[in-house]
């Protein structure tokens, strides 16, 4: 198992098994970037099943995970929660400002202080037919969290996870382009 660590500090909490690694890594592009990230690093050798989890899991998320460990192996793809969103509601998303940060997170004013930047294709629907090679399947997944089989990972050459790795590396650790990433990844691999 890997943990990808953005907090910028030398992990000191509970001792992991031996088959955990933590893996430092920058702060960037929300959970888009590192979920990108570990695609393009893993690809010749992903898991048979992987697992994105935000750090900042509760209960209900931590419930929700617990489920998808006991259905693997029975469906290729597991969202968390997927929300039906048709292609006439998402196509003209944006997000002119994220503020749906918690004061009370301990991170809170490392966050706070992270410039928002605007994609470079706006709306999503603009963005999505210009990057994504298949077609809306009415699916959001807020947060990132899900687990998906590496088949249906591999469907797609890794080239292609570079070119959206990259552009997601350029916009800087709070991107609007992590918004519009909640809305590709339930059409991506379902």
């Amino acid at each position: 198992m890997v943990v990808y660590d953005r907090s910028g500090k030398d992990y000191d909490g509970p001792s992991f098994p031996s088959n955990v690694v933590i893996k430092p890594c920058e702060n960037i592009g929300r959970e888009a970037y590192v979920i990108l990230q570990h695609i393009v690093c893993h690809y010749k050798d992903l898991c048979k099943y992987t697992f994105f989890i935000p750090a900042n899991w509760d209960s209900h998320r931590k419930q929700k995970v617990l489920e998808m460990c006991k259905l693997h192996g029975k469906h290729p793809f597991l969202p968390v929660h997927a929300i039906s969103e048709p292609w006439e509601k998402v196509e003209p998303f944006v997000m002119e400002e994220w503020s749906g940060i918690n004061k009370e997170d301990p991170n809170y004013t490392f966050v706070a202080k992270q410039e928002y930047v605007l994609s470079k294709d706006r709306p999503f629907g603009v963005w999505y037919k210009k990057n994504i090679p298949i077609a809306w399947k009415n699916g959001v997944i807020l947060n990132g969290v899900f687990a998906v089989q590496r088949e249906h990972v591999q469907r797609y050459p890794i080239d292609v996870y570079q070119q959206w790795f990259d552009e997601i590396s350029q916009d800087g650790p709070n991107p609007e382009l992590g918004h519009y990433w909640e809305r590709v990844w339930y059409s991506l691999f379902s």
